[in-house]
């Protein structure tokens, strides 16, 4: 085997490695959270994540929508008096499921998402 080979597979194994990890994490789905359970401020809504079909969260529900991939998404919140939410959010590193707290959602400021654990118990 000549140097030139050897550098050949050395970059090819990079690059496959590199495909792989980015797969993984591209791929992936992770649980987020809608908590509507603030009855305080009690409102139906519809959740779009990332553009697809939205989801009907009902009042004191705490619904979980699946995202693809630990990057930026887009949220938006549709109330059925026509007013609507739009921010773009990071889902946190590292974290298995998050969520977002429709109360402390407010046009002009970023959603707060908070990492928590997955439970099949919401």
């Amino acid at each position: 085997m000549n140097l030139r080979s050897l550098v050949v597979k050395i970059t090819l194994a990079v690059v496959y490695l590199v495909l792989a990890v980015w797969a993984y994490g591209a791929g992936k789905g992770y649980p987020l959270y809608i908590d509507n359970t603030d009855l305080s401020k009690p409102t139906m809504l519809s959740v779009v994540i990332d553009g697809k079909s939205p989801v009907r969260v009902r009042e004191g529900a705490y619904t979980e929508i699946m995202v693809k991939g630990a990057r930026k998404h887009t949220i938006s919140l549709v109330l059925p008096s026509g007013a609507e939410y739009r921010e773009t959010f990071r889902f946190p590193a590292g974290a298995q499921a998050a969520e977002i707290r429709v109360p402390e959602l407010a046009p002009g400021s970023d959603p707060v998402v908070r990492p928590v654990l997955p439970r099949q118990d919401r």
